[in-house]
């Protein structure tokens, strides 16, 4: 459909409809799941934010791949939750 507005140039109702599809389309390609843990992970972790200092970092990265599965390992060990898993080596 075409409209005719007096004054201004011509335009068409179809643009619209189909910019709002895309938007729609575009909107749902990036819409961020609901819950706090990602729904193809079955190990019960969460991504999270979280500031430390540069020099741990450092610490840490300079140990290999599984830094931050150690950074994990230690916070459970401080917290008095159950023993960190072995299999990723002594953490400490």
């Amino acid at each position: 459909m075409v409209i005719k507005i007096r004054g201004a140039a011509t335009v068409s109702t179809a643009v619209p409809k189909v910019a709002k599809r895309k938007l729609e389309e575009l909107k749902k390609a990036v819409e961020k799941p609901t819950e706090k843990t990602d729904p193809a992970r079955d190990d019960g972790k969460q991504p999270v934010t979280i500031r430390l200092d540069a020099e741990i970092i450092r610490f840490f990265k300079a140990s290999g791949p599984g830094w931050q599965t150690r950074i994990n390992s230690i916070l459970r060990r401080e917290a008095g939750l159950e023993n960190p898993v072995e299999k990723f080596g002594p953490v400490g």
